[in-house]
Formats: C-alpha cells, structure tokens, sequence
C-alpha cells in the first residue's frame, strides 16, 4: 500500500510540475520542431503514469502472494460487462453525435486521443488499478478496505481536473468535485465488474460524447443536455451493475 502510493503520488506530482522546467520545454519545442506529434511527444507521461502502475503490481507479486492482474485489475470483467458498457454509454455517445451535428463542430485529433485513449487507460489502471484494485487484492475485499482506497484515490484523482495552486482549486472546485465523486464511481465498478477493462471502455466512450458535444467548462462544466446524457449512462450503469451483483448474491 505504501510503495503503491508513493510510486502514484510521485508520478502524479511529477507530470503535474515537469511542464514549468524549462530544460523539459525547450527539449519538447525542438522535438516539435522536428515535426514530431503531440500524441508521441506526450508519451512520456504515459510511461511514467502507467509505470509508476505497473511497479507497484509488481512490488505486490513480489511482497504478497497476489498475482499481477489481479494487483491492478487487468483480469477479463464479468460476463455480461460488453452489454451493459454498449448500453451504459449509448446516451453520451449517441447524443453527443448528434449534439455535434447540431452544433457544426468537431473535435481536434489530438484533443480525442488525449481524452479518449490516454486518459482513460492511464487514469483506471492508476487510480482504480493500482490504488483500490491492489489494496482489495492485498488485503482482502472488505468494506472498509475498500472505501477507503476509493476515496482516498478519488480525492488524488479529483485534483488532477484543475491546477494547482489557490486560484485554481477556487475556479475549478466544481470539476474536482464531480471528477471525484466519479472516481468513486468508477472504484465501485471497478470492484463490482473484477477488471479495469470494464471503466477503460466507460471511461473512454464518456469522454468521447463529451468532447463530440463540445461541452466546455471541464468535468463540472457541460450545458443540461450534456448532464442530462452524462446522469443517463451512469444511470444505466449503475442499475445494470446492481442487478448484476444482487444477481450473484453479493455484498
């Protein structure tokens, strides 16, 4: 747990400051420069994030009995997680398609594989793979092991949706707060559904109707037709997930 979270909040602070060194600018310009792509040039938080995720699944082989997969939830999901993410994320994708035909807009590449592919990958297998999965797989799937991982994880997660400093946390509360909350959610599926695969796609397909809408303002921001699409996928996935469980006879 403690090498877990330490690994998690050095990667995290670290990517959260690198952009201020000006070696790591000035080395980013002249790649850019050269005409290398955002999508490549960025890849190195890739590697921290999910390497600070995959050390940490390691230390757990190494210092327990758990096995990799089951320390960051990279495990196939429960039968019946494709249904319920196609029906689940249907409102945002569908309506995001349609809110952006309306709108005569369209999302920038490099926006949809910074909101779509990176995020959502890097997010679910740090924060709900390697701080909630790997605790539960350590020390046992309890409830209060669990909620504390999530919240603790969510508030982690929370804070990386607006900048770091006084100004930022008064001006983007709303998107910590929202970001947070669905961190929580995300850990409860995450547990529900056995494998992180399950709030990849969510995660994923989310994103993707949002930035389709174009809806401003980050995760707290949005018109009420975006929320109203976003309160209806978590609706779906949440009632779904709950017959799923009830159905196993889970607690």
């Amino acid at each position: 747990m403690a090498i877990a979270w330490a690994l998690a909040l050095g990667a995290v602070v670290f990517t959260r400051f690198y952009n201020a060194w000006g070696f790591y600018r000035g080395l980013h310009q002249r790649v850019a420069d050269l005409g290398v792509p955002d999508a490549v040039r960025n890849l190195d938080y890739v590697v921290i994030m999910l390497g600070a995720a995959a050390l940490a699944g390691l230390a757990a082989c190494l210092l327990t009995r758990a096995a990799f997969a089951d320390a960051l939830a990279l495990r196939r999901p429960r039968r019946g997680w494709a249904c319920m993410v196609l029906a689940a994320g249907a409102p945002m994708l569908v309506g995001g398609l349609v809110l952006m035909v309306l709108r005569s807009g369209s999302p920038e590449p490099y926006a949809l594989y910074k909101l779509v592919v990176r995020a959502p990958i890097v997010e679910e297998i740090l924060f709900r793979g390697a701080l909630v999965a790997l605790p539960l797989a350590v020390l046992g799937d309890r409830p209060r092991v669990f909620w504390t991982a999530a919240i603790a994880s969510s508030i982690l997660f929370g804070s990386l949706h607006a900048p770091w400093s006084a100004a930022g946390f008064a001006s983007g509360w709303a998107s910590m707060l929202v970001a947070g909350l669905g961190g929580v959610w995300y850990a409860w599926l995450v547990r529900a559904w056995r494998s992180v695969f399950v709030t990849i796609t969510l995660h994923a397909a989310m994103n993707l109707g949002w930035t389709l809408a174009g809806a401003a303002g980050g995760a707290g921001g949005g018109g009420w037709i975006e929320n109203a699409l976003r309160a209806a996928t978590i609706a779906i996935a949440t009632v779904w997930t709950v017959r799923m469980v009830r159905a196993r006879k889970e607690p």
